[in-house]
């Protein structure tokens, strides 16, 4: 009786132990087969990092060679998406840190999934207490790095500014329009001005580097390089001294005239070289606005 108990408990084992290596053979033959270039490419993607470099854009000059419109730097947060592998932990802290409402991060992440290792500039132009909150808590922001990147830089602060226009976070439809003229989800762009008329040309390219790195994310080899291409920069005809007198006499002017009882709701000026038609100064002023 204990010899056919016995007989009946190794077959059950020896069935067992063919089924689960059968289990084993079919699934990792799957894996291979079927699955092989898949976990190819994540591999791949775990050996090799790229890091972008944001191309500054070009600077603006005035008829003598003044720079009016350029750029200084920066250090900004940004999310590399594919790496961003814990967003239910990690958005709660990028929205304390940026002061982002976390819908707004989530978007935008979102909206970087087309280049997941691009990255996606939250918060730009941080201050040294945000950068130091930041470097407390990167243990616990995998994907979350600070870039050091150029911000628009106006010189003379308003003096023309409804002349230059303004630069902006790029938007959805903007993005759609621009993405295969090589445009990023998170970039600035012109808004309005000579920044919007001459985006093209003031844009730049983005440069970046692809290295290898080891299991510990350490890097061990650059593997290549692009250099970013700065754009082009603008000379305008614009004189920037006679610029700040014409904005300073226009106001003064202006508040002159109101103190005495006139009614100027506004004014504006334009200086023409006499030779050539060129405008060598140009502001319009309006009733409870500031001359720029």
């Amino acid at each position: 009786m204990w010899d056919i108990e016995k007989s009946r408990r190794m077959t059950t084992l020896t069935v067992v132990v063919i089924g689960v290596m059968a289990f084993l053979v079919v699934r990792l033959a799957w894996m291979q087969i079927f699955q092989g270039a898949q976990y190819k490419k994540i591999a791949e993607d775990n050996r090799l990092q790229k890091v972008y470099e944001q191309a500054p854009r070009g600077t603006i000059y005035d008829r003598n060679g003044a720079v009016l419109v350029g750029n200084r730097p920066s250090f900004a947060i940004s999310v590399i998406p594919v790496q961003y592998i814990n967003p239910q932990a990690e958005t709660p802290v990028l929205a304390s840190l940026t002061g982002l409402d976390p819908a707004e991060i989530e978007a935008l992440i979102q909206a970087g999934q087309e280049s997941p290792y691009t990255p996606i500039r939250l918060k730009r132009d941080v201050n040294q207490a945000t950068l130091a909150r930041f470097e407390e808590r990167k243990t616990y922001l995998p994907g979350v790095i600070v870039e050091a990147i150029p911000v628009r830089y106006y010189v003379y602060g308003k003096l023309a500014a409804h002349l230059f226009g303004y630069i902006g976070r790029i938007n959805e439809q903007e993005y759609s329009a621009r993405k295969a003229q090589g445009y990023n989800p998170s970039d600035m762009i012109g808004k309005d001005g000579l920044e919007l008329i001459w985006e093209g040309e003031l844009h730049g390219v983005d440069g970046g580097r692809e290295f290898e790195v080891n299991a510990a994310g350490e890097e061990v080899g650059l593997l290549g390089e692009k250099t970013a291409i700065p754009g082009n920069s603008l000379v305008l005809t614009l004189d920037a001294n006679l610029q700040k007198a014409v904005e300073t006499a226009l106001d003064e002017q202006l508040a002159a005239s109101r103190q005495i009882g006139y009614p100027a709701r506004g004014g504006a000026v334009i200086v023409l070289a006499a030779r050539t038609g060129a405008v060598i100064s140009i502001i319009v002023s309006m009733k409870n606005c500031v001359s720029s």
